[in-house]
């Protein structure tokens, strides 16, 4: 009902200024995100300082959840894989989101979709991407993919920086994650979306630990790699602090 609700309200706004301006991120993006994470019962600690200006962020995934936790506390474009688009209902609000699709699996358009990242970024749009292409299970990050990121370092975009974000789902009903909470928390591979949410509402009450890490220039590094390299350390590290530093009764 309160998803519901949310959705009677500001959805119809939000659809008229897509409309209105379609090359401007709505600012409603951030209230709708954060009354979902209310009505889900997500509780969003931010750690950290966010970069200013243009920025790309790039961050640990975990879970459908992960969404409207980074959407509460950042304005920006998500880019998501293109499977996305196959279900109208995650179409329609990817679409209010000003969302970028790409081709995970397909390399032979890796650099034209970076190219669209790089476009994205150049005229002043920061970007939240999972570097991972996938969530993970709760116990460690997954390995980085750093094609999306081809030409980066070398395009000459001035002002913009890179910022490694850590996302950690700490305590569900105020104790500890364990292991056994993983599966209701993480959404896995063979769970669809519709099965993985209703997982997660049975938890009732959900912390999320995020933390924003230095930010970086994309300049500074030799190439992709090394840019993702240093980036997927910097968020790995945060993760394993978080989950030692903040997974206490409350």
């Amino acid at each position: 009902m309160p998803l519901l609700l949310i959705a009677a309200l500001l959805v119809p706004f939000a659809w008229i200024m897509r409309k209105i301006l379609p090359d401007r991120q709505p600012w409603l993006t951030k209230p709708f995100h954060r009354l979902v994470c209310w009505a889900c019962g997500i509780t969003v600690k931010s750690h950290g300082r966010r970069a200013r200006g243009t920025v790309l962020y790039l961050a640990n995934h975990i879970s459908w959840a992960d969404i409207p936790t980074l959407g509460c506390l950042i304005r920006a474009r998500f880019v998501a894989k293109s499977e996305m688009s196959d279900d109208p209902f995650l179409d329609f609000f990817c679409d209010l989101q000003r969302t970028i699709y790409v081709e995970r699996g397909d390399r032979r358009s890796a650099v034209r979709q970076a190219g669209e990242i790089t476009a994205a970024l150049r005229s002043g749009d920061s970007l939240i991407l999972f570097p991972e292409g996938t969530t993970s299970d709760l116990r460690r990050p997954l390995p980085f993919k750093s094609s999306l990121l081809v030409g980066l370092a070398e395009s000459g975009l001035r002002d913009v920086r890179i910022q490694p974000v850590s996302i950690a789902y700490t305590r569900v009903r105020s104790m500890p994650v364990f292991r056994g909470r993983f599966p209701q928390v993480a959404w896995l591979g063979h769970f669809g979306i519709a099965d993985s949410v209703r997982q997660f509402l049975r938890l009732r009450a959900v912390r999320v630990d995020v933390t924003f890490h230095e930010s970086l220039d994309p300049e500074a590094f030799e190439d992709r790699k090394h840019l993702t390299r240093a980036v997927a350390d910097e968020i790995a590290r945060g993760y394993r602090q978080a989950m030692r530093d903040y997974v206490r009764p409350a």
